[in-house]
C-alpha cells in the first residue's frame, strides 16, 4: 500500500502502469502515496520550482485518480 507514481520525484511508473500490475496480480486495491513537500527550506530532489510553488499539481493528480477509478473499478 505504499506506491509512488510519476507524480512523485522518485516515482518511475505511471498510475496506469501500477494499476495494470495490480490487476495482473489480482490485487483488490492499490494506494498511491505521493511526495508533496511544502517545506520551502528543504531540498526535495528538484521538485520545487521556486520557494512558493512546486511541480506537484493537485488538480492533475486527482483527475488521474478519477481516470484510474473509471478504468479499473
Amino acid at each position: 500500500m505504499h506506491v509512488h507514481s510519476t507524480f512523485s520525484s522518485d516515482g518511475k511508473s505511471s498510475m496506469n502502469e501500477h494499476c495494470e500490475i495490480a490487476k495482473q496480480k489480482k490485487l483488490k486495491s492499490i494506494c498511491f502515496t505521493e511526495h508533496v513537500d511544502l517545506n520551502d527550506k528543504e531540498i526535495n530532489l528538484g521538485k520545487m520550482i521556486n520557494k512558493s510553488s512546486q511541480l506537484f499539481n493537485v488538480d492533475e493528480y486527482f483527475n488521474e485518480i478519477d481516470n484510474m477509478k473509471k478504468r479499473y473499478i
